[in-house]
């Protein structure tokens, strides 16, 4: 054991191991009431944005048991906080499992109950847990639109999805200059027979133009990644369900690919094709993110949020497009 754990230990943290758990979003955190006591305890994985309830920073991406006696308020359980909670005690005022999303408001304590803000989920417990998720998509109307500027310009990128489609249509990732088809600035397109990646410089000269002939098959579900090294056309990589597929360049210019459009479209394309189908654990960054994305030992893709929970990397974007939340985003932009 480090010189930091004995410190934490100290302090009244220490490692631990929690079987069942929720998940707190930057939006999501438990109200309306407001609780004083002196012994505060409770299990805590630690993702980014603030401690609950004023504490120091535990251990990044690992579950920390915080036994503590002093003066502690709970109240606002959860606020700007991402990460994972359960089993939080204050006295016998507070006695709360967090086991559940459906129940974790529910105080067992003599104190009320609190109240659920946002989407609260359910935690991903181990290495054989993890589920990948994704949401349908209508392939006529529905799609994923956001606006305002990332501005990142790189020569390296990293682009992953899952999706199964259910019609001819593409499956689209555009980042784009309102609707204009020539100021596209970043543009991935999976359609029947091909995946396409065309991509900009800053003053909007074509930098890649590349095809990659894979036939899609409708019902069948793939995983997607794609990796760009500007630099170095051999590293370019598409990978379909964790197989290298072989790509076509008709332009390959060592460059910065901009994205700095206003606009990011996933599932529509700059006019009004729509993608039909499943789509989910989208994942954007301006690293080149080799082996991260597919679990070997279980021979299937991996979340989003396992990925960033094994690597300690977060993507620019980071979308596990979950039904019940999918306009979600857990990445850095």
């Amino acid at each position: 054991m480090g010189l930091a754990e004995w410190l934490l230990m100290a302090a009244g943290y220490s490692p631990t191991k929690i079987a069942e758990a929720v998940d707190f979003g930057e939006n999501d955190y438990l109200s309306g009431q407001s609780f004083t006591g002196a012994h505060l305890e409770f299990d805590v994985y630690y993702v980014s944005g603030t401690m609950p309830f004023g504490l120091p920073q535990s251990p990044k991406n690992t579950w920390t048991h915080i036994d503590l006696t002093g003066s502690y308020t709970v109240a606002n359980i959860g606020q700007n906080f991402i990460g994972r909670m359960a089993n939080l005690k204050l006295d016998s005022v507070v006695d709360m499992p967090m086991h559940d999303p459906s129940t974790c408001h529910v105080n067992n304590g003599s104190g009320d109950n609190f109240v659920q803000n946002g989407v609260i989920g359910r935690s991903q417990r181990g290495p054989n847990q993890w589920n990948c998720v994704a949401s349908a998509f209508n392939g006529t109307s529905q799609y994923l639109n956001r606006s305002g500027y990332i501005n990142v310009f790189s020569k390296v990128w990293t682009i992953r999805a899952n999706m199964e489609s259910s019609n001819d249509h593409q499956g689209y990732f555009h980042f784009t200059n309102s609707s204009s088809t020539v100021l596209d600035t970043f543009r991935i397109s999976i359609d029947p027979n091909n995946i396409r990646v065309l991509c900009f410089n800053a003053a909007n000269a074509q930098v890649l133009n590349s095809v990659t002939p894979f036939p899609q098959v409708i019902g069948r579900s793939i995983s997607v990644e794609i990796r760009i090294d500007m630099t170095d056309v051999n590293r370019f990589n598409i990978r379909v369900n964790n197989t290298d597929v072989s790509p076509v360049h008709t332009v390959y210019i060592d460059d910065v690919i901009a994205m700095d459009s206003p606009t990011f479209r996933l599932m529509r394309n700059t006019s009004t094709s729509f993608f039909g189908g499943n789509t989910g654990e989208v994942a954007v960054d301006n690293t080149y993110m080799a082996d991260a994305f597919w679990d070997a030992d279980q021979n299937r893709p991996k979340p989003v949020l396992q990925v960033i929970e094994e690597t300690g990397h977060t993507p620019l974007i980071a979308m596990p497009i979950r039904a019940d939340d999918p306009t979600r985003d857990y990445g850095t932009s």
